[in-house]
């Protein structure tokens, strides 16, 4: 087995029950949430309600760029929907980010703050890459 194909949650242990692997997230203190292909998000965490002030009732189902985050560049470029996208590059090639990048998110209120965002492609049992995580933390002060 591979380095990239090794399952990195020991077998019988606390993580490897499905159930107490996503409760471990719900309780991350980065905002956490996946995607599908579509970048459909199927997973929101308790930490993105907190920095976003979207709740998971209202964005799952939805495409993140659907004016949920609607992320910008420094600059004040549009990020969601083109190819500068980091979550859009990530499953488009089936690589994570090489490192952590500076956005201008949205927030429920309209206002922008800065977050920190790290993504990486997820994979379906065949190899496949069948959606997206990204974690961002705010770093606005």
């Amino acid at each position: 087995m591979t380095g990239e194909n090794k399952i990195h949650i020991l077998e019988g242990t606390f993580l490897s029950n499905t159930e107490n692997f996503k409760r471990t997230l719900l309780s991350v203190n980065d905002g956490v949430y996946l995607t599908d292909r579509n970048r459909r998000i199927i997973f929101w965490n308790r930490a993105c309600e907190a920095i976003t002030g979207y709740g998971a009732d209202e964005v799952l189902g939805r495409r993140c760029s659907d004016d949920i985050l609607n992320h910008v560049d420094m600059s004040g470029n549009r990020l969601c929907d083109s190819d500068f996208c980091p979550l859009y590059q990530s499953i488009a090639t089936g690589l994570p980010g090489k490192k952590p990048v500076m956005v201008r998110a949205l927030r429920r209120d309209n206002s922008r703050l800065t977050v920190e965002v790290s993504v990486a492609p997820l994979f379906g049992e065949d190899g496949e890459v069948i959606g997206g995580v990204e974690v961002f933390r705010d770093v606005t002060e």
